[in-house]
């Protein structure tokens, strides 16, 4: 399913949902944020979401802790903090025992990392192996981060380098570089925590996480539900080792094309942009880093405080009047 089908069916269950009904349901459906919000008391909501991958990886291991990761990433764009997961998985009945058990292993690991507990799940017997979390997080009812508060001014900053998708889908086609593939697993293994905690600190307007419709695709949701446009410099924009190299070789994903008939119509590209960079763009990431708007009087504090915890933190743009996203 694109993403312009997925857009019209949520479309159609928002017709059938009323808020005024749900109070506590700070964030649901009709918003279209990263995680459903439920109000508990006048200090503490819950954020609840699910995410899952087949696999992105060969490491077993790996995956399971980088599907973990991507999970819980919903909740840290929210500015929650992880408290509860529970396994969601489809593995063959043929599968040898050792692999499920090391995927398993890996998101649990990862989910202590988070300091999280993991408290059972679900499998399923399917053809193609598939990991991932049903996450519940916790988070002020006054301190959520959602992708509707930009304003004209406030600086666009991005968490971590762009081209997982990229590296991956080159991976598949046996033509990516070892070292390659271990830039791009340490990226999508990378916890967004500490990045969640200098949106929070820096008084982030919007916030969202970048994942499947590439950095654009959310890029363009932050622009529509705070009615803005983002400025992207693409001269700023960080990418990992390979991942500009495969673009120029065409090595793209199926996603990619998905996302541009989607996507593409609401961006302005100025002259002398390339092609390759266009689509790069808009190749789906997995575990990808914190998209942030900031006040600009905070972006000085905001790299200091991603410099004390070892944070990647890149200023890729600023927030203007208009709509859409722009490339310059």
């Amino acid at each position: 399913m694109g993403p312009g089908a997925l857009s019209e069916m949520l479309g159609t269950f928002n017709g059938m949902f009323r808020p005024e009904e749900h109070p506590e349901l700070l964030i649901g459906l009709e918003s279209a944020d990263d995680a459903a919000v439920y109000k508990v008391s006048d200090e503490l909501a819950i954020i609840f979401t699910v995410d899952f991958l087949t696999p992105v990886v060969d490491d077993p291991f790996a995956y399971g802790a980088i599907a973990a990761a991507n999970s819980m990433s919903d909740v840290y764009a929210m500015g929650g903090r992880v408290a509860l997961a529970l396994n969601v998985a489809c593995f063959p009945d043929d599968l040898p025992i050792e692999i499920p058990g090391a995927i398993l292993r890996g998101g649990a690991e990862k989910i202590a990392e988070a300091g999280a507990v993991l408290a059972g799940g679900h499998t399923l017997i399917d053809k193609e192996p598939k990991y991932g979390l049903a996450v519940m997080g916790l988070v002020h009812p006054d301190r959520i981060l959602t992708k509707g508060n930009a304003r004209p001014g406030d600086a666009l900053l991005l968490g971590k380098p762009l081209g997982t998708g990229m590296v991956t889908s080159a991976a598949v086609g046996e033509v990516a570089e070892d070292k390659h593939i271990r830039a791009a697993t340490d990226s999508m293994l990378h916890l967004n925590e500490h990045a969640s905690v200098i949106a929070i600190e820096c008084k982030a307007t919007s916030c969202t996480d970048v994942t499947g419709f590439g950095l654009i695709g959310h890029a363009l949701e932050i622009a529509k539900n705070s009615g803005v446009c983002l400025h992207i410099y693409t001269e700023n924009l960080p990418f990992l080792p390979g991942s500009r190299e495969y673009a120029d070789k065409w090595l793209f994903p199926g996603g990619t094309c998905r996302n541009i008939d989607a996507f593409l119509p609401r961006v302005s590209v100025e002259t002398g942009i390339e092609e390759e960079l266009v689509r790069l763009l808009h190749t789906p990431e997995t575990s990808g880093g914190l998209l942030m708007t900031i006040p600009a009087n905070h972006l000085t504090i905001a790299m200091e405080l991603a410099s004390k915890h070892g944070e990647n933190l890149f200023h890729i743009g600023e927030v203007k009047e208009g709509t859409g996203v722009l490339l310059e």
